[in-house]
């Protein structure tokens, strides 16, 4: 079982437009992982808290669950401003949780057939 922590740009996004990358990224994943027979579990911080909290509640609530994922993987989504997803990204690294864009984490499940 792999488990996969979705990271990307949520604030300052619509909610509807920030719920669309991350379904959109989390589709592709379990399409693939399905296609190869592999396990995925996958972290979805749009569904994961109500939208209009505050940063802080999303990122303490994402960080507890991106400690225990293999991969983090980035919805392709972020312009370098996010700054959620630069702390989950340094984390990350930091852990050595592997880190990979959503192209290539469907291309390696796709391999894995």
């Amino acid at each position: 079982m792999i488990n996969i922590y979705l990271s990307g740009k949520i604030t300052g996004l619509a909610e509807k437009q920030a719920k669309r990358d991350f379904k959109k990224a989390e589709s592709r994943l379990n399409k693939a992982g399905k296609k190869a027979d592999v396990g995925i579990r996958i972290f979805n911080p749009c569904e994961a808290l109500p939208f209009g909290l505050e940063w802080r509640i999303y990122m303490k609530n994402g960080i507890k669950t991106l400690v225990d994922c293999d991969w983090l993987v980035d919805v392709g989504n972020d312009d370098g401003t996010s700054k959620g997803m630069k702390l989950e990204k340094r984390i990350a690294r930091d852990l050595k949780i592997k880190i990979m864009g959503i192209d290539d984490a469907v291309k390696f499940l796709e391999s894995c057939k």
